[in-house]
């Protein structure tokens, strides 16, 4: 059988950067990985019904897309759109912080980077818990366990790929089986009680993304395994809200040291200064400061969780 791999491209209206993008260490990010020889960002998107694989390169303002399915090239650029943030308007966002000495250099920096949507919410839920005390490595790693323990495989041209964990799957497995095929550590009991409210519909994403923030917050956080930061994370990059501020080691340290002369304040009171001052910008905010702060660091795992 012959493989044909189509191609089309989409024409940049405002200032992007797919590397900027995908190398900041945002969730839905791990989802794609750089293909070093062909020089294309990667990944694989169920949509319609069929498994795609698509191939992302950016050469000035035009994204060249590279993909494998039947699908046509208008949903394909209308689906990579949707999913990079391509209509989101920066304008207003370099208006409202000019004034701001630190906010001006951290934009300058992060010109061009947006925050991911990720088309299967269920999944964002269970990958935001595996954020919890660890490294991006070992998130990826957890990752592709999951994808490889609980996926389907599927065929793709010529590749076989494992396909996002089934959420069934995992609310039925023992927690001590899921710990030792996934490494997960003590969120196995955690990911599997998600798994549980997920499929029982106790927890429904089509609910929570009509909710406000504070409320779909509060409510994330009265399951097991749902903290501060994780809830965040859901309402980042599952919801879509644009008013949360994940707060991690970079970013508390970049707050009190620009906003509090590095005086000992709790978290509590960073976020909250943070959600008022930035306010419906917090969340973009708060990925430029994480990726301006870890600028030296010169360090990116790159890695392949699908297979």
């Amino acid at each position: 059988m012959v493989v044909i791999m189509k191609q089309t491209e989409i024409y940049l209206k405002t200032p992007f950067s797919l590397n900027k993008t995908l190398m900041s260490e945002q969730c839905p990010a791990d989802l794609w990985f750089l293909d070093n020889i062909s020089g294309y960002w990667t990944s694989y998107i169920p949509f319609e019904d069929e498994w795609s694989k698509v191939m992302l390169k950016q050469t000035g303002d035009k994204i060249e897309i590279k993909y494998i399915s039947s699908v046509k090239p208008d949903k394909i650029k209308t689906l990579i759109s949707n999913i990079f943030s391509l209509d989101y308007k920066i304008d207003k966002l370099l208006m409202s912080f000019k004034e701001d000495p630190y906010l001006s250099r951290v934009l300058e920096y992060s010109s061009g980077l947006r925050i991911m949507r990720d088309i299967n919410k269920e999944y964002r839920i269970i990958e935001a818990i595996l954020t919890q005390n660890t490294s991006v490595k070992m998130i990826k790693t957890m990752q592709r366990l999951l994808f490889i323990n609980y996926g389907e495989k599927v065929r793709i041209g010529e590749e076989t790929i494992y396909t996002y964990p089934n959420i069934e799957r995992i609310a039925n497995e023992n927690p001590g089986m899921l710990k030792e095929k996934c490494r997960l550590g003590y969120r196995a009991l955690y990911l599997k009680n998600i798994a549980q409210k997920i499929i029982s519909k106790e927890i429904n994403t089509k609910d929570l993304e009509k909710m406000e923030t504070d409320e779909t917050k509060k409510f994330l956080m009265s399951f097991s395994g749902i903290g501060n930061k994780v809830s965040d994370l859901i309402l980042m990059y599952g919801l879509g809200k644009n008013d949360v501020f994940p707060l991690d080691l970079w970013i508390k340290r970049a707050i009190k040291r620009e906003y509090f002369n590095n005086s000992d304040v709790s978290d509590k009171e960073v976020y909250m200064f943070a959600k008022n001052y930035f306010d419906q910008y917090a969340s973009i905010i708060n990925l430029m400061i994480f990726l301006y702060e870890r600028r030296t660091k010169g360090q990116f795992f790159n890695y392949c969780v699908w297979r």
